[in-house]
């Protein structure tokens, strides 16, 4: 359609159209919306004052105005949260060091005074012993093969602290107006811009769930720290078997075989509880002091309950590691019993006496007499 000719296709559109489709007359669209205006209560001019009824009823109510928004609209302290804006990272902040610097102008003349205005004699040595210690990092093979670059080195230290002692007696002297004056050069004051140090509106709750967390999850405690770092230097490797023993102990039955786990891992057993058991008694034995300062002490129902579940999440955590152990030890047992898949893998001798069935004697032989009609029994009773 031509722009000139796109009312033509309206009115041609609008009086051919089928029935059904289309009720407006081209001349009557105007009179039809005021019509339909007037069954909707709201007058043309007054539409926008009702929108705005309409959305302050909204919000209200707590909904949002936007149709797409189907979620209430954020609290005050919601909203308070989302509006805080922070500062770039290159902004002073309250509490850290903000030292005065010179003019953007002044900069030539500062540095300056840094290379050319201090004798050497006159600034106090490296340490000899910062240097060693530097040193100390750097492995011996390499400090022995890059002689040359570790000398480059150390001199490169010995002027970045030289240049660095020169600017902080500079700085001192500036600290005086009349030397500014005097040197020429103008300190200005950094402006200092709070971020993260005010009470933002979400910072009550944070410290409330950090109470709470502290007092509830007794993970973060040192005495759960200290029973899991026991229990992974001595007791990582522990295992319920001995499968090198097992080994030399072949070939067995499958009874014996059920006889020799069911000794070892008892025995095995008693000695995880007696030796890691006693560990973890004496840990908890010497942080008495520590245990009970986490503990409420003005309600004694409430000690005794929080007492409770802290031992409960010590059983928890040692739990656990046993399960650990029976676990791995299981996992061993089955890449070692993997070895005999087949069952003509084993390479190792046999005792003679297993390689034939056994035969065992019976109470009555069968036999036939000669020239007999009937067979005899015979009766075999042991001596």
């Amino acid at each position: 359609i031509h722009p000139e000719d796109s009312s033509l296709y309206t009115q041609r559109t609008a009086l051919h159209a089928p029935r059904g489709q289309l009720f407006i007359h081209p001349e009557d669209s105007s009179s039809y919306t005021q019509r339909l205006t007037s069954q909707l209560f709201i007058h043309p001019e007054d539409s926008s004052s009702y929108t705005q009824r309409l959305t302050s009823q909204l919000f209200s109510q707590g909904l949002s105005a936007d149709p797409e928004e189907d979620h209430p609209v954020h609290d005050e302290a919601t909203r308070a949260a989302l509006a805080v804006g922070f500062p770039p990272s290159t902004f002073s902040t309250h509490g850290l060091s903000r030292p005065a610097s010179p003019l953007q102008e002044h900069l030539p003349r500062y540095y300056e005074l840094i290379a050319h205005s201090f004798d050497t004699s006159e600034v106090t040595p490296l340490c000899e012993q910062w240097l060693a210690g530097i040193r100390s990092r750097i492995p011996a093979e390499l400090a022995a093969e890059q002689g040359a670059a570790l000398q480059t080195l150390s001199e490169e230290v010995e002027g970045m602290y030289a240049e660095a002692m020169k600017k902080s007696i500079l700085d001192y002297i500036l600290l005086d107006p009349a030397e500014q004056a005097r040197l020429g050069i103008t300190l200005t004051a950094k402006p200092s811009h709070s971020a993260g140090r005010e009470c933002f509106p979400w910072q009550k709750r944070v410290q409330q769930s950090r109470s709470r967390l502290r007092g509830a999850l007794y993970p973060t405690h040192p005495v759960m720290g200290r029973i899991l770092h026991n229990f992974h230097s001595k007791y990582k490797h522990f295992r319920l078997l001995d499968l090198q023993a097992l080994s030399r102990e072949l070939p067995l039955t499958l009874d014996q075989l059920t006889d020799h786990m069911t000794e070892v891992v008892g025995r095995r057993a008693g000695l995880l509880q007696e030796s890691w058991l006693r560990d973890s008694a004496h840990i908890v034995s010497e942080s008495r002091d520590c245990i009970e300062a986490w503990m409420p002490q003005e309600e004694e129902a409430l000690r005794m309950r929080k007492m409770a579940h802290f031992f409960g999440s010590i059983a928890t955590l040692m739990s656990v590691m046993l399960r650990v152990v029976v676990a791995e030890s299981l996992q061993e047992l089955v890449s070692w019993l993997e070895g005999y898949g087949r069952g003509n893998e084993y390479q190792g001798g046999y005792p003679h006496h297993s390689l034939g069935l056994p035969i065992k004697p019976h109470a009555i032989i069968m036999f036939m007499v000669s020239g007999g009609p009937f067979p005899a029994v015979w009766v075999n009773h042991p001596a």
